[in-house]
């Protein structure tokens, strides 16, 4: 009896552990997410299902980064200004990975940082912001892809001038094509 219950002790650990490597199931979040509220009709698919993206307007963007069926990461790209905070609550907060205060704090001081399992990133770029939302152990895994010009995936968002890329896996960067960065990335000149 005692060897059983350790058994299922060590396996709920487990299971624990390996639900902090994501931000849950997409269709959860899909689910919570108001896509009429971020101002779209409906999810746009790329890379073979691998990022869903919505475009309020031409120079905003939310994108979610799932493989399997979890969601891996979610960035909300937006011209400096009201315009990406506004988004950033729409589409961080129906996840419950972060509270509207904490999440007001990060954007007021201008910093990420730890919100419970999930890590939080904001870039400033010359034009534009970016809010990122991944699970903690996900980030090393992760790469950045220039959404305003460039062709390859980034392990730096400040590479090669990008003006505030989004957070993709290397599945999505292989199904779009995209090559390793020589600078950042480890990618060999052509």
């Amino acid at each position: 009896m005692k060897r059983w219950l350790a058994w299922m002790l060590l396996l709920l650990i487990l299971c624990a552990s390996a639900a902090a490597e994501d931000l849950g199931a997409l269709s959860d979040y899909l689910a919570a997410a108001d896509v009429s509220a971020l101002g779209a009709s409906a999810w746009t698919e790329e890379a073979g299902g691998r990022v869903l993206s919505v475009s309020p307007s031409a120079d905003a963007m939310v994108s979610l980064c799932a493989e399997g069926g979890r969601l891996v990461a979610i960035s909300v790209t937006a011209p400096k200004g009201d315009l990406c905070e506004k988004l950033a609550r729409l589409a961080l907060l129906p996840g419950g990975w972060i509270d509207e205060a904490a999440l007001d704090a990060m954007l007021e001081k201008g910093e990420g940082g730890a919100a419970g399992d999930a890590l939080l990133t904001l870039v400033q770029g010359e034009l534009r912001e970016g809010v990122y939302l991944c699970a903690k152990g996900e980030m090393d895994d992760l790469y950045w892809q220039p959404l305003h010009g460039g062709e390859d995936r980034h392990k730096s968002p400040n590479c090669s001038g990008m003006d505030v890329p989004r957070l993709i896996t290397g599945a999505a960067a292989d199904a779009l094509n995209l090559p390793p960065c020589e600078k950042c990335a480890g990618g060999k000149a052509e």
